[in-house]
């Protein structure tokens, strides 16, 4: 999740005031499920090479990201990152 806003706040930072918005939901949908999502605007569309996400902050492949899908995997989830019309979205979501 800190990773998550993090980027979320980074790219939002390169926009004027009047766009920041940074919605974040999250929730339990079964006993054992939980999701969350979070969405931003950004000012460039992320890099995609080979179907790998590059970071905007740094040369090469983005590492928070990937992370994050990790720890999904670890937890029997998944991440869905989806981005167009100026908006990035992160879903998350973890069985335990």
């Amino acid at each position: 999740l800190g990773n998550l806003l993090e980027n979320a706040i980074d790219s939002c930072r390169l926009l004027p005031k009047e766009q920041r918005k940074i919605t974040l939901k999250a929730g339990q949908t079964a006993g054992h499920v939980i999701v969350l999502r979070i969405s931003n605007p950004y000012k460039e569309p992320p890099s995609i090479k080979a179907g790998r996400l590059f970071s905007s902050k740094h040369e090469g492949e983005g590492q928070g990201l990937k992370s994050v899908r990790l720890i999904a995997e670890k937890y029997n989830g998944c991440l869905d990152v989806h981005f167009e019309n100026q908006v990035f979205e992160v879903k998350v979501l973890l069985n335990f």
